[in-house]
C-alpha cells in the first residue's frame, strides 16, 4: 500500500497486527472478482447490523481503562518482564543521582566547546527546537570530566543509549577533548 497522507499504519487495528492474510500475494482471477463484485452490488448493511458494529466499536479509542483492568493485565504478564527480569534492566543505573559537579553551565560550555554542532550527526542547535543534549561517553554520571562529555541532538543521544559497549568504544575512538 502506498503512502498517503495522514494515513497510520497498523493504528487501530491491533487485532491483525503481524497476520497475513490467506490470499496475500495471491492474484485473483477475473472470474473471481467478477463474481465478487456481482455478489456485493446494491449490499446495504441492515440497521441492526450497523447498530452493532457501532456498539462493538464505541468507546474503544480513548477510553481510560480502571484500575482494576489494569492490575488485570499486569498480573496477566506475570511479572515476566519487570525490573531486573527485563533485557533493558542496568542494574537501577537511571535512579541514581548526578554528580554535585553536573550543572547547568558545566553542560553548557561543553556545547560551546563543540560549537553547538551535534558531534555525531553534524547538526547545528539552531536546527533544532531543543538545546543539545550533553551525553556521558563512559555512562558514568559521577564522571563530569569534560573529556567525557559530547554535545548531542536528541535522535543521536537516544541511539546511544542502546550497546552501550560500541558507543563508549566508538566515542573514545573519536575523542572530542578541550
Amino acid at each position: 500500500m502506498p503512502f498517503t497522507k495522514g494515513h497510520k499504519l497498523g493504528i487501530g487495528n491491533k487485532s491483525h497486527t503481524g497476520r497475513v492474510g490467506p490470499n496475500k500475494g495471491k492474484k485473483l482471477d477475473d472470474n473471481w472478482r467478477r463474481n465478487l463484485s456481482i455478489s456485493h452490488k446494491g449490499y446495504k448493511p441492515t440497521k441492526q447490523h450497523r447498530e452493532n458494529i457501532s456498539k462493538a466499536t464505541k468507546g474503544r479509542k480513548g477510553t481510560p481503562m480502571s484500575e482494576e483492568t489494569k492490575k488485570k493485565i499486569s498480573d496477566s504478564y506475570g511479572g515476566w518482564n519487570n525490573g531486573s527480569k527485563s533485557h533493558l534492566w542496568k542494574g537501577g543505573v537511571h535512579l541514581s543521582p548526578y554528580s554535585s559537579d553536573w550543572t547547568g553551565s558545566l553542560r553548557e560550555s561543553i556545547r560551546t566547546r563543540d560549537n553547538l554542532i551535534c558531534q555525531e550527526c553534524g547538526v547545528h542547535q539552531d536546527e533544532l527546537e531543543r538545546r543539545l543534549d550533553v551525553h556521558h561517553i563512559d555512562y558514568n554520571k559521577e564522571n563530569c570530566n569534560p573529556s567525557n562529555l559530547i554535545s548531542l541532538c536528541r535522535i543521536c543521544h537516544i541511539l546511544t543509549n542502546g550497546n552501550r559497549t560500541y558507543w563508549t568504544n566508538y566515542f573514545n575512538r573519536n575523542k572530542y577533548e578541550d
